[in-house]
């Protein structure tokens, strides 16, 4: 797309620079101020549609971005640490012989000297305030695409 806007503008550039140099033994100099006048106009015409383009296409970018940092937001750093910690943590605690991974509340990650209160091999970290991380990050990540600031397509794959 960039590629054709460039070639576009610079045969439109091309073809204003033949018609004002054949106009000018044609025209007398306040008819070629004139026409001079209409190219310009047609030009400032030209270059506020442009920008308003690249703005369009800038916005997108940013959305595309936006998701990106999301991404690479969870899936590294203390985010992706307290979400392996859940999640083998539920495996283990999960049936053996099931393939499926327990379902739980927060009531039994909250509670006290519950099976599910605490890691076993972990005394610095605690389930319910790994939790609390991942809820909080999909929390901004909802606020982000109800308010239209990330690109759906992108967010949701």
């Amino acid at each position: 797309m960039e590629q054709r806007l460039r070639v576009v503008a610079i045969a439109a550039v091309g073809i204003i620079v033949v018609v004002l140099l054949i106009a000018i033994p044609l025209m007398n100099a306040g008819q070629y101020q004139a026409l001079a006048g209409g190219i310009q106009a047609v030009g400032v015409t030209a270059a506020l549609i442009f920008g308003a383009f690249t703005l369009q296409h800038d916005r997108h970018s940013k959305k595309v971005d936006r998701v990106l940092e999301l991404h690479q937001s969870l899936t590294s750093g203390d985010l992706q640490a307290s979400r392996i910690r859940l999640m083998r943590h539920l495996v283990r605690h999960s049936d053996k012989s099931s393939a499926r991974v327990r379902s739980t509340s927060i009531k039994e990650l909250r509670d006290d000297g519950g099976a599910l209160s605490a890691y076993d091999d972990d005394a610095l970290n605690a389930p319910i305030v790994d939790l609390n991380l991942v809820l909080r990050f999909m929390e901004r990540s909802n606020i982000a695409r109800r308010s239209g600031v990330v690109d759906l397509r992108y967010f949701t794959n």
